[in-house]
C-alpha cells in the first residue's frame, strides 16, 4: 500500500517509510499503520516537497500547472491544456517550455504534458486560486 501510495517515486518512498516508522505502535506493521503513515508522508509533502516546486513557479507557469491538475488526466493533449486556460497551444507554448526547463513538466510523447512528480496534480487542486 506504501509503494502504490508512493507512484513509484523514490523519495515519496522514504517520507511514507519515515512515517511509518514514526506513527506505528509496533513492529510488524499493518495496514493501518500503512494508511496513517501514508497521511502522514503526505502532509510532508505538503509542507515541504510540493510547495518548493509550486513556488518556483511564476504565476502564468501556476495558471498552466492549474490547467493540467484541472483536467483529471494523467498526460493531457497540450492543446486541452491551452483550450481550459481559453487560448491557443501556440499561446502557451513558451509557458510549457519554460516549465520543462524547470523541471515541473515534462512530454512523455509528442502533444502530451506530464507532471514530473505523482501527486502534484493533486497538491495543486488542494492550493487556492488567486
Amino acid at each position: 500500500m506504501v509503494v502504490e501510495a508512493s507512484g513509484g517515486y523514490p523519495y515519496f518512498l522514504q517520507e511514507f517509510g519515515k512515517a511509518i516508522w514514526h506513527t506505528a505502535p509496533a513492529s510488524p506493521f499493518d495496514i493501518e499503520d500503512a494508511h496513517l503513515a501514508v497521511e502522514e508522508g503526505r502532509r510532508a509533502l505538503d509542507d515541504g516537497f510540493f510547495p518548493s516546486r509550486w513556488t518556483r513557479a511564476t504565476d502564468r507557469e501556476r495558471r498552466y500547472l492549474r490547467a493540467i491538475a484541472e483536467t483529471g488526466e494523467p498526460t493531457p493533449r497540450s492543446g486541452k491544456v491551452a483550450a481550459a486556460m481559453g487560448v491557443a497551444t501556440t499561446a502557451v507554448s513558451d509557458v510549457r517550455d519554460s516549465a520543462i526547463k524547470k523541471g515541473l513538466i515534462w512530454s512523455p510523447e509528442h502533444g502530451r504534458i506530464a507532471f514530473t512528480v505523482p501527486g502534484m496534480a493533486d497538491f495543486i487542486r488542494r492550493q487556492p486560486t488567486a
